[in-house]
């Protein structure tokens, strides 16, 4: 394993220990650590079924155009300066309607597989551009986004086990952010229980107090994938955070002993099961 590809840290946040940090990373080197380290994605999936975590912790989750297109529009409202280095728009046009074919047709996949770049429609790319724009113009998501810094990572031990998270925005006044689109903004409410998004918050703030020795409150961002892109802002209330909080504490614990199994196995990693001191210890002479 090369220390290019070694898990790291980097001072970006401010936090009570020195030595624990959020930092980034590039979006493929964050996931290829999933099932090394625990993920809240893994621990959704543990609460759904054991037989569905076994599986993702060996064969990691397909990539959809759901997830591209999400990737897309966190860059263009958290990164937009970093838009043209990942991405590049076009790709054939169907004849009969005058529209880029769609990204899973085999004519885009076709193009794409040729680019160096992400390759996304234009389609794509005015829709997310204009749902930035409408969260921008949200009051209160403008407020939350005003200040911070985007994708900030952590790696922690939790529950006895090495988790890590990737925060959307994380603001100056260290308030974690998570932006998600939706295709019906009238009833993201449900999804937010439906879809785990209250399991990922409480496994977040859980690994973010670790690092910063604070609660962090917890904001999700919710934008409509229309024309009208409709933007909403929740606050996660406490109680349901710390509920959330001890049913992941007890699922993690419950998975403990087969979770370092699975890694002790795995034929290409030798770093399953070292403590966060010696996390710290390996990355800290990759930077020197």
């Amino acid at each position: 394993m090369s220390t290019d590809e070694s898990p790291r840290r980097g001072h970006m946040i401010q936090t009570r220990d020195r030595s624990a940090t959020f930092f980034t990373e590039p979006d493929w080197q964050y996931h290829r650590w999933s099932g090394v380290y625990m993920t809240s994605h893994l621990l959704i999936a543990a609460h759904e079924s054991i037989n569905e975590w076994r599986n993702r912790m060996l064969h990691p989750r397909l990539d959809t155009q759901v997830f591209a297109f999400g990737r897309l529009a966190h860059v263009l409202l958290m990164e937009p300066e970093t838009f043209e280095d990942q991405y590049i728009v076009g790709g054939p046009v169907n004849p009969r309607t005058r529209k880029t074919f769609g990204e899973e047709s085999q004519k885009f996949q076709a193009w794409a597989v040729e680019q160096k770049k992400h390759a996304v429609r234009t389609e794509s790319v005015e829709l997310a551009k204009r749902m930035a724009a409408s969260v921008q113009r949200h009051k209160a998501a403008g407020k939350l986004l005003s200040a911070g810094l985007p994708e900030q990572v952590a790696r922690e031990s939790y529950c006895d086990l090495p988790c890590q998270i990737r925060i959307d925005w994380l603001t100056a006044d260290k308030w974690i952010v998570d932006y998600k689109s939706t295709s019906d903004i009238s009833s993201f409410s449900a999804s937010i229980e439906e879809y785990g998004y209250t399991t990922q918050a409480a496994f977040y703030q859980a690994i973010a107090k670790i690092v910063t020795g604070e609660q962090l409150p917890y904001y999700l961002i919710a934008c409509e994938k229309s024309d009208a892109a409709t933007c909403v802002v929740w606050q996660l209330k406490q109680a349901k955070l710390d509920e959330h909080r001890a049913r992941n504490e007890a699922k993690l614990r419950e998975i403990r002993s087969e979770f370092l199994a699975i890694n002790e196995r795995r034929p290409d990693l030798s770093v399953m099961e070292q403590s966060v001191e010696e996390f710290r210890f390996h990355s800290e002479r990759a930077i020197a």
